[in-house]
């Protein structure tokens, strides 16, 4: 009895198995080159983060301090200025309670509008921190992944690897060998 088809499909998965193993040093090799280039640009991107932090911390205290120092300064100023105005009015026109509570309502809205500014501006600010930090720290994610990735790749193949690489080549030999009927080398 012979074999010749299952021995040429043996032999082929022989050779597409020894090609298969020595395919993979090319990809370690390159999977360790991209792995420092990964971890660098991963260090660059933490650094980012960290900085990206500080800045907004920094803005956000200096953006509070310019309103503290605004409204410590600036409205006690513009409030003088305007009741020193409200005062000179008030005298020209004649001195009434209404008048005296409509001024202090302007002031009073002024400030609250001032206020409400200053809180819209401080909320944008801090929803630009949060999203410039959320992407960063997605960026960072998809980083370690890949440089997991980059890691399991590098390292050399175990037996255990190579035996897992193995296996469907081999049950589709011994597939087609059960499959395959044997011919009869005899002749009449």
């Amino acid at each position: 009895m012979r074999y010749p088809r299952c021995f040429a499909i043996f032999l082929g998965l022989l050779g597409l198995l020894v090609a298969g193993c020595a395919g993979t040093r090319p990809a370690r090799e390159l999977s360790r080159e991209t792995l420092s280039q990964v971890v660098e640009y991963e260090q660059q991107v933490r650094e980012a983060s960290r900085l990206l932090q500080a800045y907004y911390r920094r803005v956000l205290k200096d953006v509070g301090d310019d309103y503290k120092s605004m409204e410590r300064n600036v409205e006690r100023a513009s409030r003088g200025v305007v009741a020193d105005d409200a005062v000179d009015q008030l005298i020209a026109d004649g001195y009434s309670a209404k008048r005296f509570r409509d001024y202090l309502t302007d002031v009073a809205q002024v400030t609250a509008s001032e206020r409400a500014r200053y809180a819209t501006l401080r909320g944008k600010l801090i929803a630009a921190e949060n999203q410039a930090i959320k992407d960063v720290t997605v960026e960072e994610s998809a980083l370690k992944v890949t440089r997991s990735k980059l890691e399991f790749l590098q390292r050399e193949p175990s037996l255990r690897d190579r035996a897992d690489q193995i296996a469907p080549l081999l049950e589709a030999a011994i597939k087609a060998l059960r499959k395959a009927k044997p011919t009869t080398g005899g002749g009449s």
